[in-house]
């Protein structure tokens, strides 16, 4: 059976629907892939990667990296790496990032136990809807990073299915990993640290050890889920009256790929900012800059006048001050010039942040004064939203950007198209090879 097959059986959807979901589950797949390869060149992630090939050295080398590691290893080394620009997927709904928490383990899990592409797609789908599904019934608290909590939900739903586990023993994996979310701090964000790129290195480590648990016998109680969630967000009544979400669509249909290198609540005010940039190229002419965003953006990327990657990734008023000034917001638009650009750092200083709740729906009002005139636009859909999905020319695009500091541009695009148009019988170890 096929994963289309398959799909087919689990929604009924309509032929057009399955063949998009799959192609979204391939798009989403080879974005985080390259996102990682970008994320392997940084001195950090490959510093990483070496310390984990001396303490669990295996035969697993991913995408981007040059130790071969054992399976949790290389996942743990690719998650990291997914995400250390901001520049991977996510989910509104579930309030964080469910395919950086999967594909970077099926991939390498896939890859130790010679599973086929097929096989690996298959088990990415059915851990992005578990762990997308526990990031709707389970909102942390104020002050939690969302990165290594429930996500782990779903990693190991998917390492479940690659291990070739029955329903009952899939069910006691989720069962365990729910027992023991970790609670992941937002505070290193804030104060500039790039800890937060640990939190989801460390749940692959963990959703392996909880699916092998599962398959040795080890049991977990049925209540644990509810149990979870309301530890997870602070409020004891989740205990009696928890569930999952009754959702009979996928999930995956829902997700976004990202066009920016920065949380995905800037987005809407960095293609206003373009907006303005493709209009008028002096900056230097600007007197005065309004952002208005809806709450959550202000909660989460209100940092100002940020001095280090994570916290720019992070700020609204700095992206959308890089953009006015002629930056692309890709990862060179954290590089130390950018940081300390005079300009940008001046407009970013001077801007005017606003909260409202007047927006519907996630959006961004930009008002730029300059040369006595006033350019004002609204921002409420920008590329990768659900009605807005990113094309598979984009995404090739984009991966083609990241891999090509590694590869040669024509060696990028090729290995990039290998993912979305490989077939289910491939062997997926013969994907992760960047030189073949």
């Amino acid at each position: 059976m096929t994963l289309s097959d398959e799909i087919a059986c689990w929604w009924q959807p309509d032929r057009s629907t399955v063949q998009a979901l799959e192609a979204h589950l391939r798009r989403l797949t080879l974005d985080t892939v390259a996102c990682a390869i970008a994320g392997l060149q940084t001195r950090e992630v490959s510093s990483f990667e070496h310390a984990r090939a001396v303490s669990s050295p295996g035969n697993v080398v991913f995408p981007g990296g040059k130790r071969a590691l054992n399976a949790s290893a290389a996942a743990s080394v690719g998650a990291m790496a997914a995400c250390w620009f901001e520049f991977c997927e996510g989910h509104e709904l579930a309030h964080g990032r469910p395919g950086l928490h999967v594909v970077p383990l099926a991939l390498a899990l896939g890859a130790a136990l010679d599973k086929t592409y097929g096989e690996v797609l298959r088990a990415t789908l059915i851990g992005y809807e578990i762990g997308a599904r526990a990031g709707i019934a389970m909102r942390i608290r104020r002050g939690l990073h969302v990165d290594g909590t429930w996500g782990v939900l779903g990693a190991t739903a998917a390492a479940a299915s690659l291990l070739g586990m029955t329903t009952e023993r899939a069910v006691a994996a989720v069962g365990i990993a729910a027992s023991q979310i970790s609670t992941s701090l937002y505070r290193p964000v804030a104060a500039g640290m790039t800890a937060r790129n640990s939190y989801v290195a460390r749940a692959m480590e963990d959703a392996v050890l909880f699916a092998q648990a599962a398959a040795a016998g080890v049991d977990a109680a049925v209540d644990t889920l509810a149990i979870a969630a309301a530890e997870l967000a602070g409020d004891a009544r989740l205990k009696e009256s928890w569930q999952w979400p009754s959702i009979d669509a996928p999930l995956l249909a829902q997700g976004y790929l990202k066009p920016y290198a920065a949380v995905r609540h800037a987005h809407y005010g960095i293609a206003a900012a373009q907006q303005w940039r493709n209009q008028y190229r002096h900056a230097e002419r600007i007197e005065r800059v309004v952002l208005t965003v809806y709450p959550e953006a202000l909660q989460y990327c209100g940092n100002r006048a940020p001095q280090t990657m994570i916290q720019a990734q992070f700020s609204l008023s700095y992206a959308v001050s890089r953009v006015l000034t002629g930056y692309d917001i890709t990862p060179a638009a954290y590089s130390r010039d950018a940081l300390q650009d005079p300009l940008a750092c001046r407009i970013e200083r001077e801007m005017s942040v606003i909260e409202t709740r007047e927006f519907s729906r996630r959006a961004a009002r930009l008002q730029v004064d300059a040369d006595g005139a006033s350019f004002v636009t609204l921002v409420d859909r920008v590329d990768g939203d659900p009605d807005q999905p990113m094309t598979s020319e984009a995404v090739l695009n984009k991966a083609v950007g990241l891999i090509a500091a590694s590869v040669s541009s024509v060696d990028a695009s090729a290995y990039s198209r290998r993912w979305l148009e490989a077939s289910y019988d491939t062997p997926v170890r013969t994907l992760l090879d960047l030189t073949t």
